[in-house]
């Protein structure tokens, strides 16, 4: 009977213990409430360009498979990229960044291709829980002198010369805009006048942290231009 009493106590210490933490820690625990207003919409007619249609009732797959100097995870014995977030186009090439940091591309005018290493945002790591070492390549749109502006999660935003893989830093994570710190880096479009607007998904976590806890990563959502 004792026995039972000493880790019946145990147990209620190991449970209990932490769950005082978390009640009264002096810092909050996150997801902290947001206040927003919101604006009600009728519904939309699924008319004119919203009108549904087939046109892809015929789509593809299209090819994954990857040379072997890009990290990537084994599929079905194969060695695919992984994650591909954003694409951007240009001269018969598709662009993506992928899990390791990669920034990849892919010839249209080849049949039966493998996705080529253009360059590495971040630093060489071996396993996808080191994407804070290696990055990991989000948004990307080409500015009109045909240099590829990629949004690093971890690394910020990044131009790269697609012919050297070249790389240069434009806004770094620790720079902050109007007080706030540039947490997340996101997504990226270059206008016209080579302006670049960028989108931080989070000015208070990290991307690591949103992995873990995907309710706190949208806070103090922001979009700036460079």
């Amino acid at each position: 009977m004792s026995f039972l009493s000493t880790l019946c106590g145990r147990l209620l210490v190991l449970v209990a213990a932490p769950a005082l933490v978390l009640m009264f820690a002096p810092f909050g625990i996150p997801p902290h409430d947001v206040a927003f207003e919101s604006e009600e919409v009728g519904r939309v007619a699924l008319a004119g360009a919203l009108a549904t249609n087939d046109r892809l009732d015929g789509a593809e797959e299209f090819p994954s498979e990857a040379e072997e100097d890009v990290l990537t995870l084994a599929a079905e014995g194969r060695k695919v990229i992984k994650g591909p977030e954003s694409f951007a186009q240009r001269d018969g090439f598709l662009y993506a960044g992928v899990h390791g940091g990669n920034v990849v591309r892919y010839d249209l005018k080849e049949k039966g291709g493998r996705w080529r290493r253009v360059a590495v945002t971040g630093f060489p790591c071996e396993h996808q829980h080191e994407e804070g070492i290696c990055g990991r390549p989000l948004g990307m749109s080409f500015d009109r002198h045909g240099r590829l502006v990629v949004a690093d999660a971890h690394y910020g935003i990044i131009r790269v010369d697609v012919k050297t893989g070249e790389k240069e830093a434009l806004v770094l994570p620790d720079e902050e805009v109007e007080g706030r710190p540039n947490r997340l880096f996101n997504s990226v479009v270059v206008a016209m006048n080579g302006d670049i607007y960028y989108s931080v998904s989070s000015t208070r976590y990290y991307y690591y942290y949103c992995c873990c806890c995907c309710c706190c990563c949208y806070y103090h959502c922001c979009c700036y231009y460079y």
